[in-house]
């Protein structure tokens, strides 16, 4: 019989050491950690915790490079107490998610294929399942388009034929946000007397007609829109129909965004430029991109002191940007162009938020006063504009309400009613 090996028994630990050394599967924190941090939320039996991953859990996380640039890991919890089993929907979390796989894909080992396999299996069974039964609790990853700054995401659940949404938003840890997440939540979530419907529309109606500059001397763009709901709610409409939280306007993303315009690339969270009312800038600016970052639409919103039937008001501005042209009233002398329509985006909004079953009332009140195509207003920016001078209220739902029950507010007669079924 051969001598023994010098290392005898020790050899396939010594090996299995070696090993583990030269292996580089991803790692996550424990649960507990991450619980310990979760936002969460709660309905009809149906408890969702949920945090997305810092910047230095991405690194353990995503081992290449290229994954940390363009994939958000956000981590979930669902507990379901009630009878029935439910789904998790992954599409809530963004309609672009990135499905374990192809995470598993883009953090492929390039040197040591025989670990890929490994690789494959591990993002597979950390990734949030897609049933939960009834009593049970589950929890995993998803992983959203990256957003710098802040994250806004929904978790849908499916069950006993009903769709539970769930919105969240929260600060990147690792990352600075454009806004006070906590401060604003707060404030929408404050206590103050509520108006009835006609209440809503006479204070509306005298408020400011358009959003300024810093200083309140320039007008800008006209406040046309006005939504009803809670912050969650804003949240959830929102991502659901594919806008984005915008980033801060910083030198870094202002250096970004003019390299997507010059070579004609996307910027999903691009800057915004902010405008101002009665001297406090946007409490949200959000955007839907386009292919190219030249054009988007986007939207601001300033919450307001009001309540209407118990749930914050938030007074806003949405337009179409359509090209991107030099001017001297920006510190980097260029800026967007805007669709001289203005209406069309009001419009539009409207009948997105109907057809995703997003609102259940609809109303329309006076706002900056009509403006013709033949005698244009302009904006802070010089670009010429022309609207029926209307403003569009939308009291958002939580649960799905058809179109057939989406209730009518009385007020002033608008075209939009006679195309659109009535409305």
């Amino acid at each position: 019989m051969p001598p023994a090996s010098p290392l005898g028994w020790r050899w396939p630990a010594c090996f299995s050491v070696l090993l583990a050394a030269c292996t580089s599967l991803p790692r996550i924190e424990p649960e507990a950690t991450l619980r310990a941090r979760a936002i969460v939320r709660q309905e009809s039996g149906l408890t969702v915790r949920s945090t997305p991953l810092s910047r230095h859990e991405d690194q353990a996380l995503l081992a290449r490079a290229a994954p940390r640039r363009v994939i958000q890991p956000v981590w979930v919890e669902v507990e379901n107490d009630t009878r029935s089993p439910v789904w998790f929907l992954p599409v809530g979390i963004s309609r672009d998610y990135f499905p374990p796989d192809e995470v598993a894909f883009r953090n492929h080992a390039r040197w040591r294929h025989w670990l890929n396999p490994s690789i494959d299996d591990w993002y597979r069974e950390k990734s949030m399942p897609k049933l939960i039964p009834a009593g049970a609790r589950r929890t995993g990853l998803v992983f959203a388009p990256a957003a710098p700054g802040t994250l806004a995401w929904n978790i849908e659940l499916l069950g006993g034929r009903q769709l539970h949404r769930f919105a969240f938003a929260s600060k990147i840890p690792g990352f600075r946000a454009d806004f006070d997440l906590a401060d604003l939540e707060e404030r929408a979530a404050a206590t103050r007397p509520s108006l009835d419907w006609p209440g809503l529309r006479g204070v509306v109606e005298k408020s400011p007609p358009c959003a300024t500059d810093r200083r309140g001397r320039r007008s800008g763009d006209p406040l046309n829109i006005v939504v009803v709901g809670s912050f969650e709610s804003v949240l959830e409409v929102s991502i659901r129909n594919g806008w984005k939280l915008a980033e801060p306007v910083t030198v870094s993303s202002a250096v970004r965004e003019a390299t997507a315009v010059l070579t004609g690339g996307g910027y999903p969270t691009g800057p915004v430029s902010p405008m101002y009312l009665d001297g406090r800038r946007e409490d949200l600016a959000l955007q839907r991109p386009r292919p190219s970052a030249r054009r988007r639409h986007h939207m601001r919103l300033w919450l307001s002191e009001w309540r209407c039937e118990g749930q914050p008001v938030w007074i806003g501005q949405i337009s179409r940007d359509i090209g991107v042209r030099l001017t001297r009233h920006t510190w980097n002398l260029t800026t967007h162009r805007v669709a001289a329509d203005v209406d069309e985006s009001r419009d539009n909004l409207v009948a997105e938020a109907i057809s995703t079953q997003s609102v259940r009332a609809v109303g329309w009140v006076g706002g900056v006063g009509e403006a013709t195509s033949d005698q244009p207003r302009r904006n802070l920016t010089g670009d010429p504009y022309f609207t029926d001078g209307l403003r569009a209220v939308l009291f958002l739902s939580s649960s799905p309400v058809p179109t057939a029950s989406v209730r009518r507010l009385p007020g002033s007669r608008h075209p939009f009613r006679e195309r659109f079924g009535g409305l």
